[in-house]
């Protein structure tokens, strides 16, 4: 999974800018993909999960291009960077979701960027 900055490719994204999430999913057995989610949070100094800043944590559903299929190649999803984010590193995490429930995220691969000024 990669996620950087949509117009130059780096993982350091202004406030106002666009990430671009970019990632592979193989559905298990002989499951069919259904949908996946995308969450992108910061680091708070508490440490409190309740505490973190989400710039997005939104389940993509509708999607034709991905529901269905028993793998998926270079799915992008371009995500907006509110122009109130708070600076500083971010997790990005993906969750991918077969149609019989069963699911795999990228927590584990420690995917960051950075917002800026």
């Amino acid at each position: 999974m990669v996620a950087e900055n949509h117009d130059d490719g780096t993982t350091v994204i202004a406030r106002g800018g666009t990430i671009a999430v970019l990632f592979s999913a193989v559905a298990g057995d002989d499951a069919r993909l259904d949908f996946y989610h995308i969450e992108i949070h910061d680091h708070p100094a508490s440490g409190a999960i309740e505490d973190e800043y989400k710039i997005i944590d939104d389940d993509f559903k509708d999607k034709t291009i991905f529901k269905g299929l028993r793998s998926v190649e270079n799915m992008h999803q371009h995500v907006s960077v509110p122009d109130t984010a708070n600076l500083g590193p971010y997790h990005v995490v993906v969750t991918i979701v077969d149609e019989a429930g069963n699911s795999v995220n990228t927590e584990e691969l420690e995917t960051h960027i950075t917002i800026v000024e």
